[in-house]
């Protein structure tokens, strides 16, 4: 078989080491006409791999399959690969090519890497020759390729990875939750949740699906599909749906045979979106055969991510915390509703993926007291906020200069927040690297 691989990340460089061990041909490109010869360079594309500078009906005709990275839209080569029957699969699609153990994705727009994160530290105290994969920066197939003994795969996938799926299947899938996300991609909302509903494309009627029954757009989707369901809420189940739910400080999971609970005491992680999250990975991982002892554990010791509502110090009596992770208005929202007793000065900004800044003000946490925009988006968000009538707001260009005006000694605030609504990408290569500068600003805020 000939492969090319589009987009030389991650994934593409995990793609071409699988298919390298599988002894099968290899084409790549990227749009970044030198990096090919880069990383040839730097030996991470062997001579077996051969560059196409162009795609063209001329380069493509002896092509078998299109491999594509998540950050390349499929929708620029749809059009000549249905021309010249070429399949396009995402990197997770090959991946389960060559891959015969058990999947387990958790999908949904926000809270996926905390989650998988956690049900990974729950399947591996059971089953070592576990791999974390997908979204969370694991090429599913280069894991493939350095451990032929897996035999269990815990995947986050993206709407991107699972845009072109054809037999990829999970056994247990989780569905946490849905809004809108990554509108710079897709032509609407619509079309986004029907990328994520691509997961269940090959569901079969003995494989599990757990989801939020909090939210009715997930479950209005997936009210005629057949097969196994289990429900997590913040509120009592009804009698006939088996799941998890919240009953003041303890976590309720009523199963066909018996009835657990956990105390929310000693876990470290906090808010309502992280009570979704443990619902969620816990119910995955009881169904995957984890006995509540070892799920119990683990909760006990995780002590959350990087990035993602972080504790970074507490400064003149204000507590700093590093949430860059949140790139859309649904997650900051989450954000702020984590800190529903203390008043919020909120860090908004960076670049627009396409989102409606009007809701994100209409349905504005009241606990919000001030707000700071910076970045490409910055103007655009104060404006709106003008409009929606909240005036406690100020606009600063750069993002390293958030601080530069701010008198933090007599500050009202008692938390200050980083909850962008908006990607890293006008002034950082990541969000991850926008969270290292928002930590480091607030080191320096300790030295004056």
């Amino acid at each position: 078989m000939n492969y090319l691989i589009i987009g030389l990340a991650k994934s593409g460089l995990g793609a071409i080491k699988l298919l390298e061990k599988n002894k099968e041909n290899i084409f790549a490109y990227d749009e970044n006409k030198n990096l090919f010869d880069e990383l040839r360079n730097k030996n991470k594309i062997s001579e077996n791999v051969k560059n196409i500078k162009k795609i063209s009906i001329k380069t493509l005709k002896n092509i078998d399959y299109i491999v594509l990275s998540p950050g390349v839209n499929p929708k620029k080569y749809d059009r000549l690969s249905k021309k010249l029957n070429i399949k396009i699969i995402s990197e997770l699609e090959l991946g389960s090519m060559f891959f015969n153990g058990d999947i387990l994705t958790i999908t949904g727009t926000n809270g996926k890497t905390t989650t998988v994160n956690l049900l990974f530290e729950m399947i591996k105290k059971v089953q070592p020759t576990c791999e974390l994969v997908g979204n969370v920066g694991n090429s599913f197939c280069e894991k493939i390729a350095l451990n032929p003994n897996m035999k269990v795969a815990v995947c986050e996938a993206s709407s991107f990875q699972l845009e072109k799926i054809e037999k990829f299947n999970s056994h247990i899938v989780g569905f946490l939750n849905i809004a809108d996300d990554h509108l710079n991609r897709y032509k609407n909302f619509d079309e986004y949740f029907n990328a994520k509903l691509n997961i269940f494309k090959n569901m079969r009627n003995f494989d599990i699906l757990v989801l939020n029954y909090d939210d009715k757009t997930i479950l209005e989707k997936v009210k005629k599909l057949d097969f196994q369901k289990l429900y997590f809420s913040l509120n009592m189940l009804p009698e006939n749906l088996f799941g998890a739910y919240l009953d003041n400080e303890k976590i309720i999971f009523k199963l066909k045979n018996k009835i657990e609970e956990i105390s929310l005491t000693e876990i470290s992680l906090t808010g309502k979106h992280n009570i979704y999250n443990i619902m969620c990975s816990c119910l995955m991982a009881l169904c995957f055969g984890v006995n509540m002892g070892v799920i119990q554990e683990v909760l006990k010791n995780f002590k959350g991510l990087e990035h993602r509502i972080e504790f970074v110090d507490k400064i003149f009596d204000i507590d700093f915390y590093n949430d860059s992770k949140a790139t859309n208005i649904h997650a900051s929202i989450s954000a702020i509703n984590s800190f529903d007793d203390k008043k919020v000065l909120l860090l908004l900004g960076g670049e627009n993926k396409g989102e409606d800044f009007n809701k994100l003000f209409k349905n504005l946490p009241k606990n919000v007291t001030k707000i700071i925009t910076f970045g490409k988006m910055g103007k655009k968000i104060l404006k709106i906020s003008q409009k929606n009538k909240f005036f406690n707001v100020t606009f600063t260009k750069s993002f390293k200069d958030i601080f530069k005006d701010i008198d933090f000694k007599n500050l009202n605030e008692d938390v200050v927040l980083l909850s962008p609504a908006c990607s890293s990408f006008d002034e950082f290569k990541s969000f991850e690297e926008r969270g290292e500068c928002f930590k480091f600003l607030v080191k320096g805020l300790k030295n004056e």
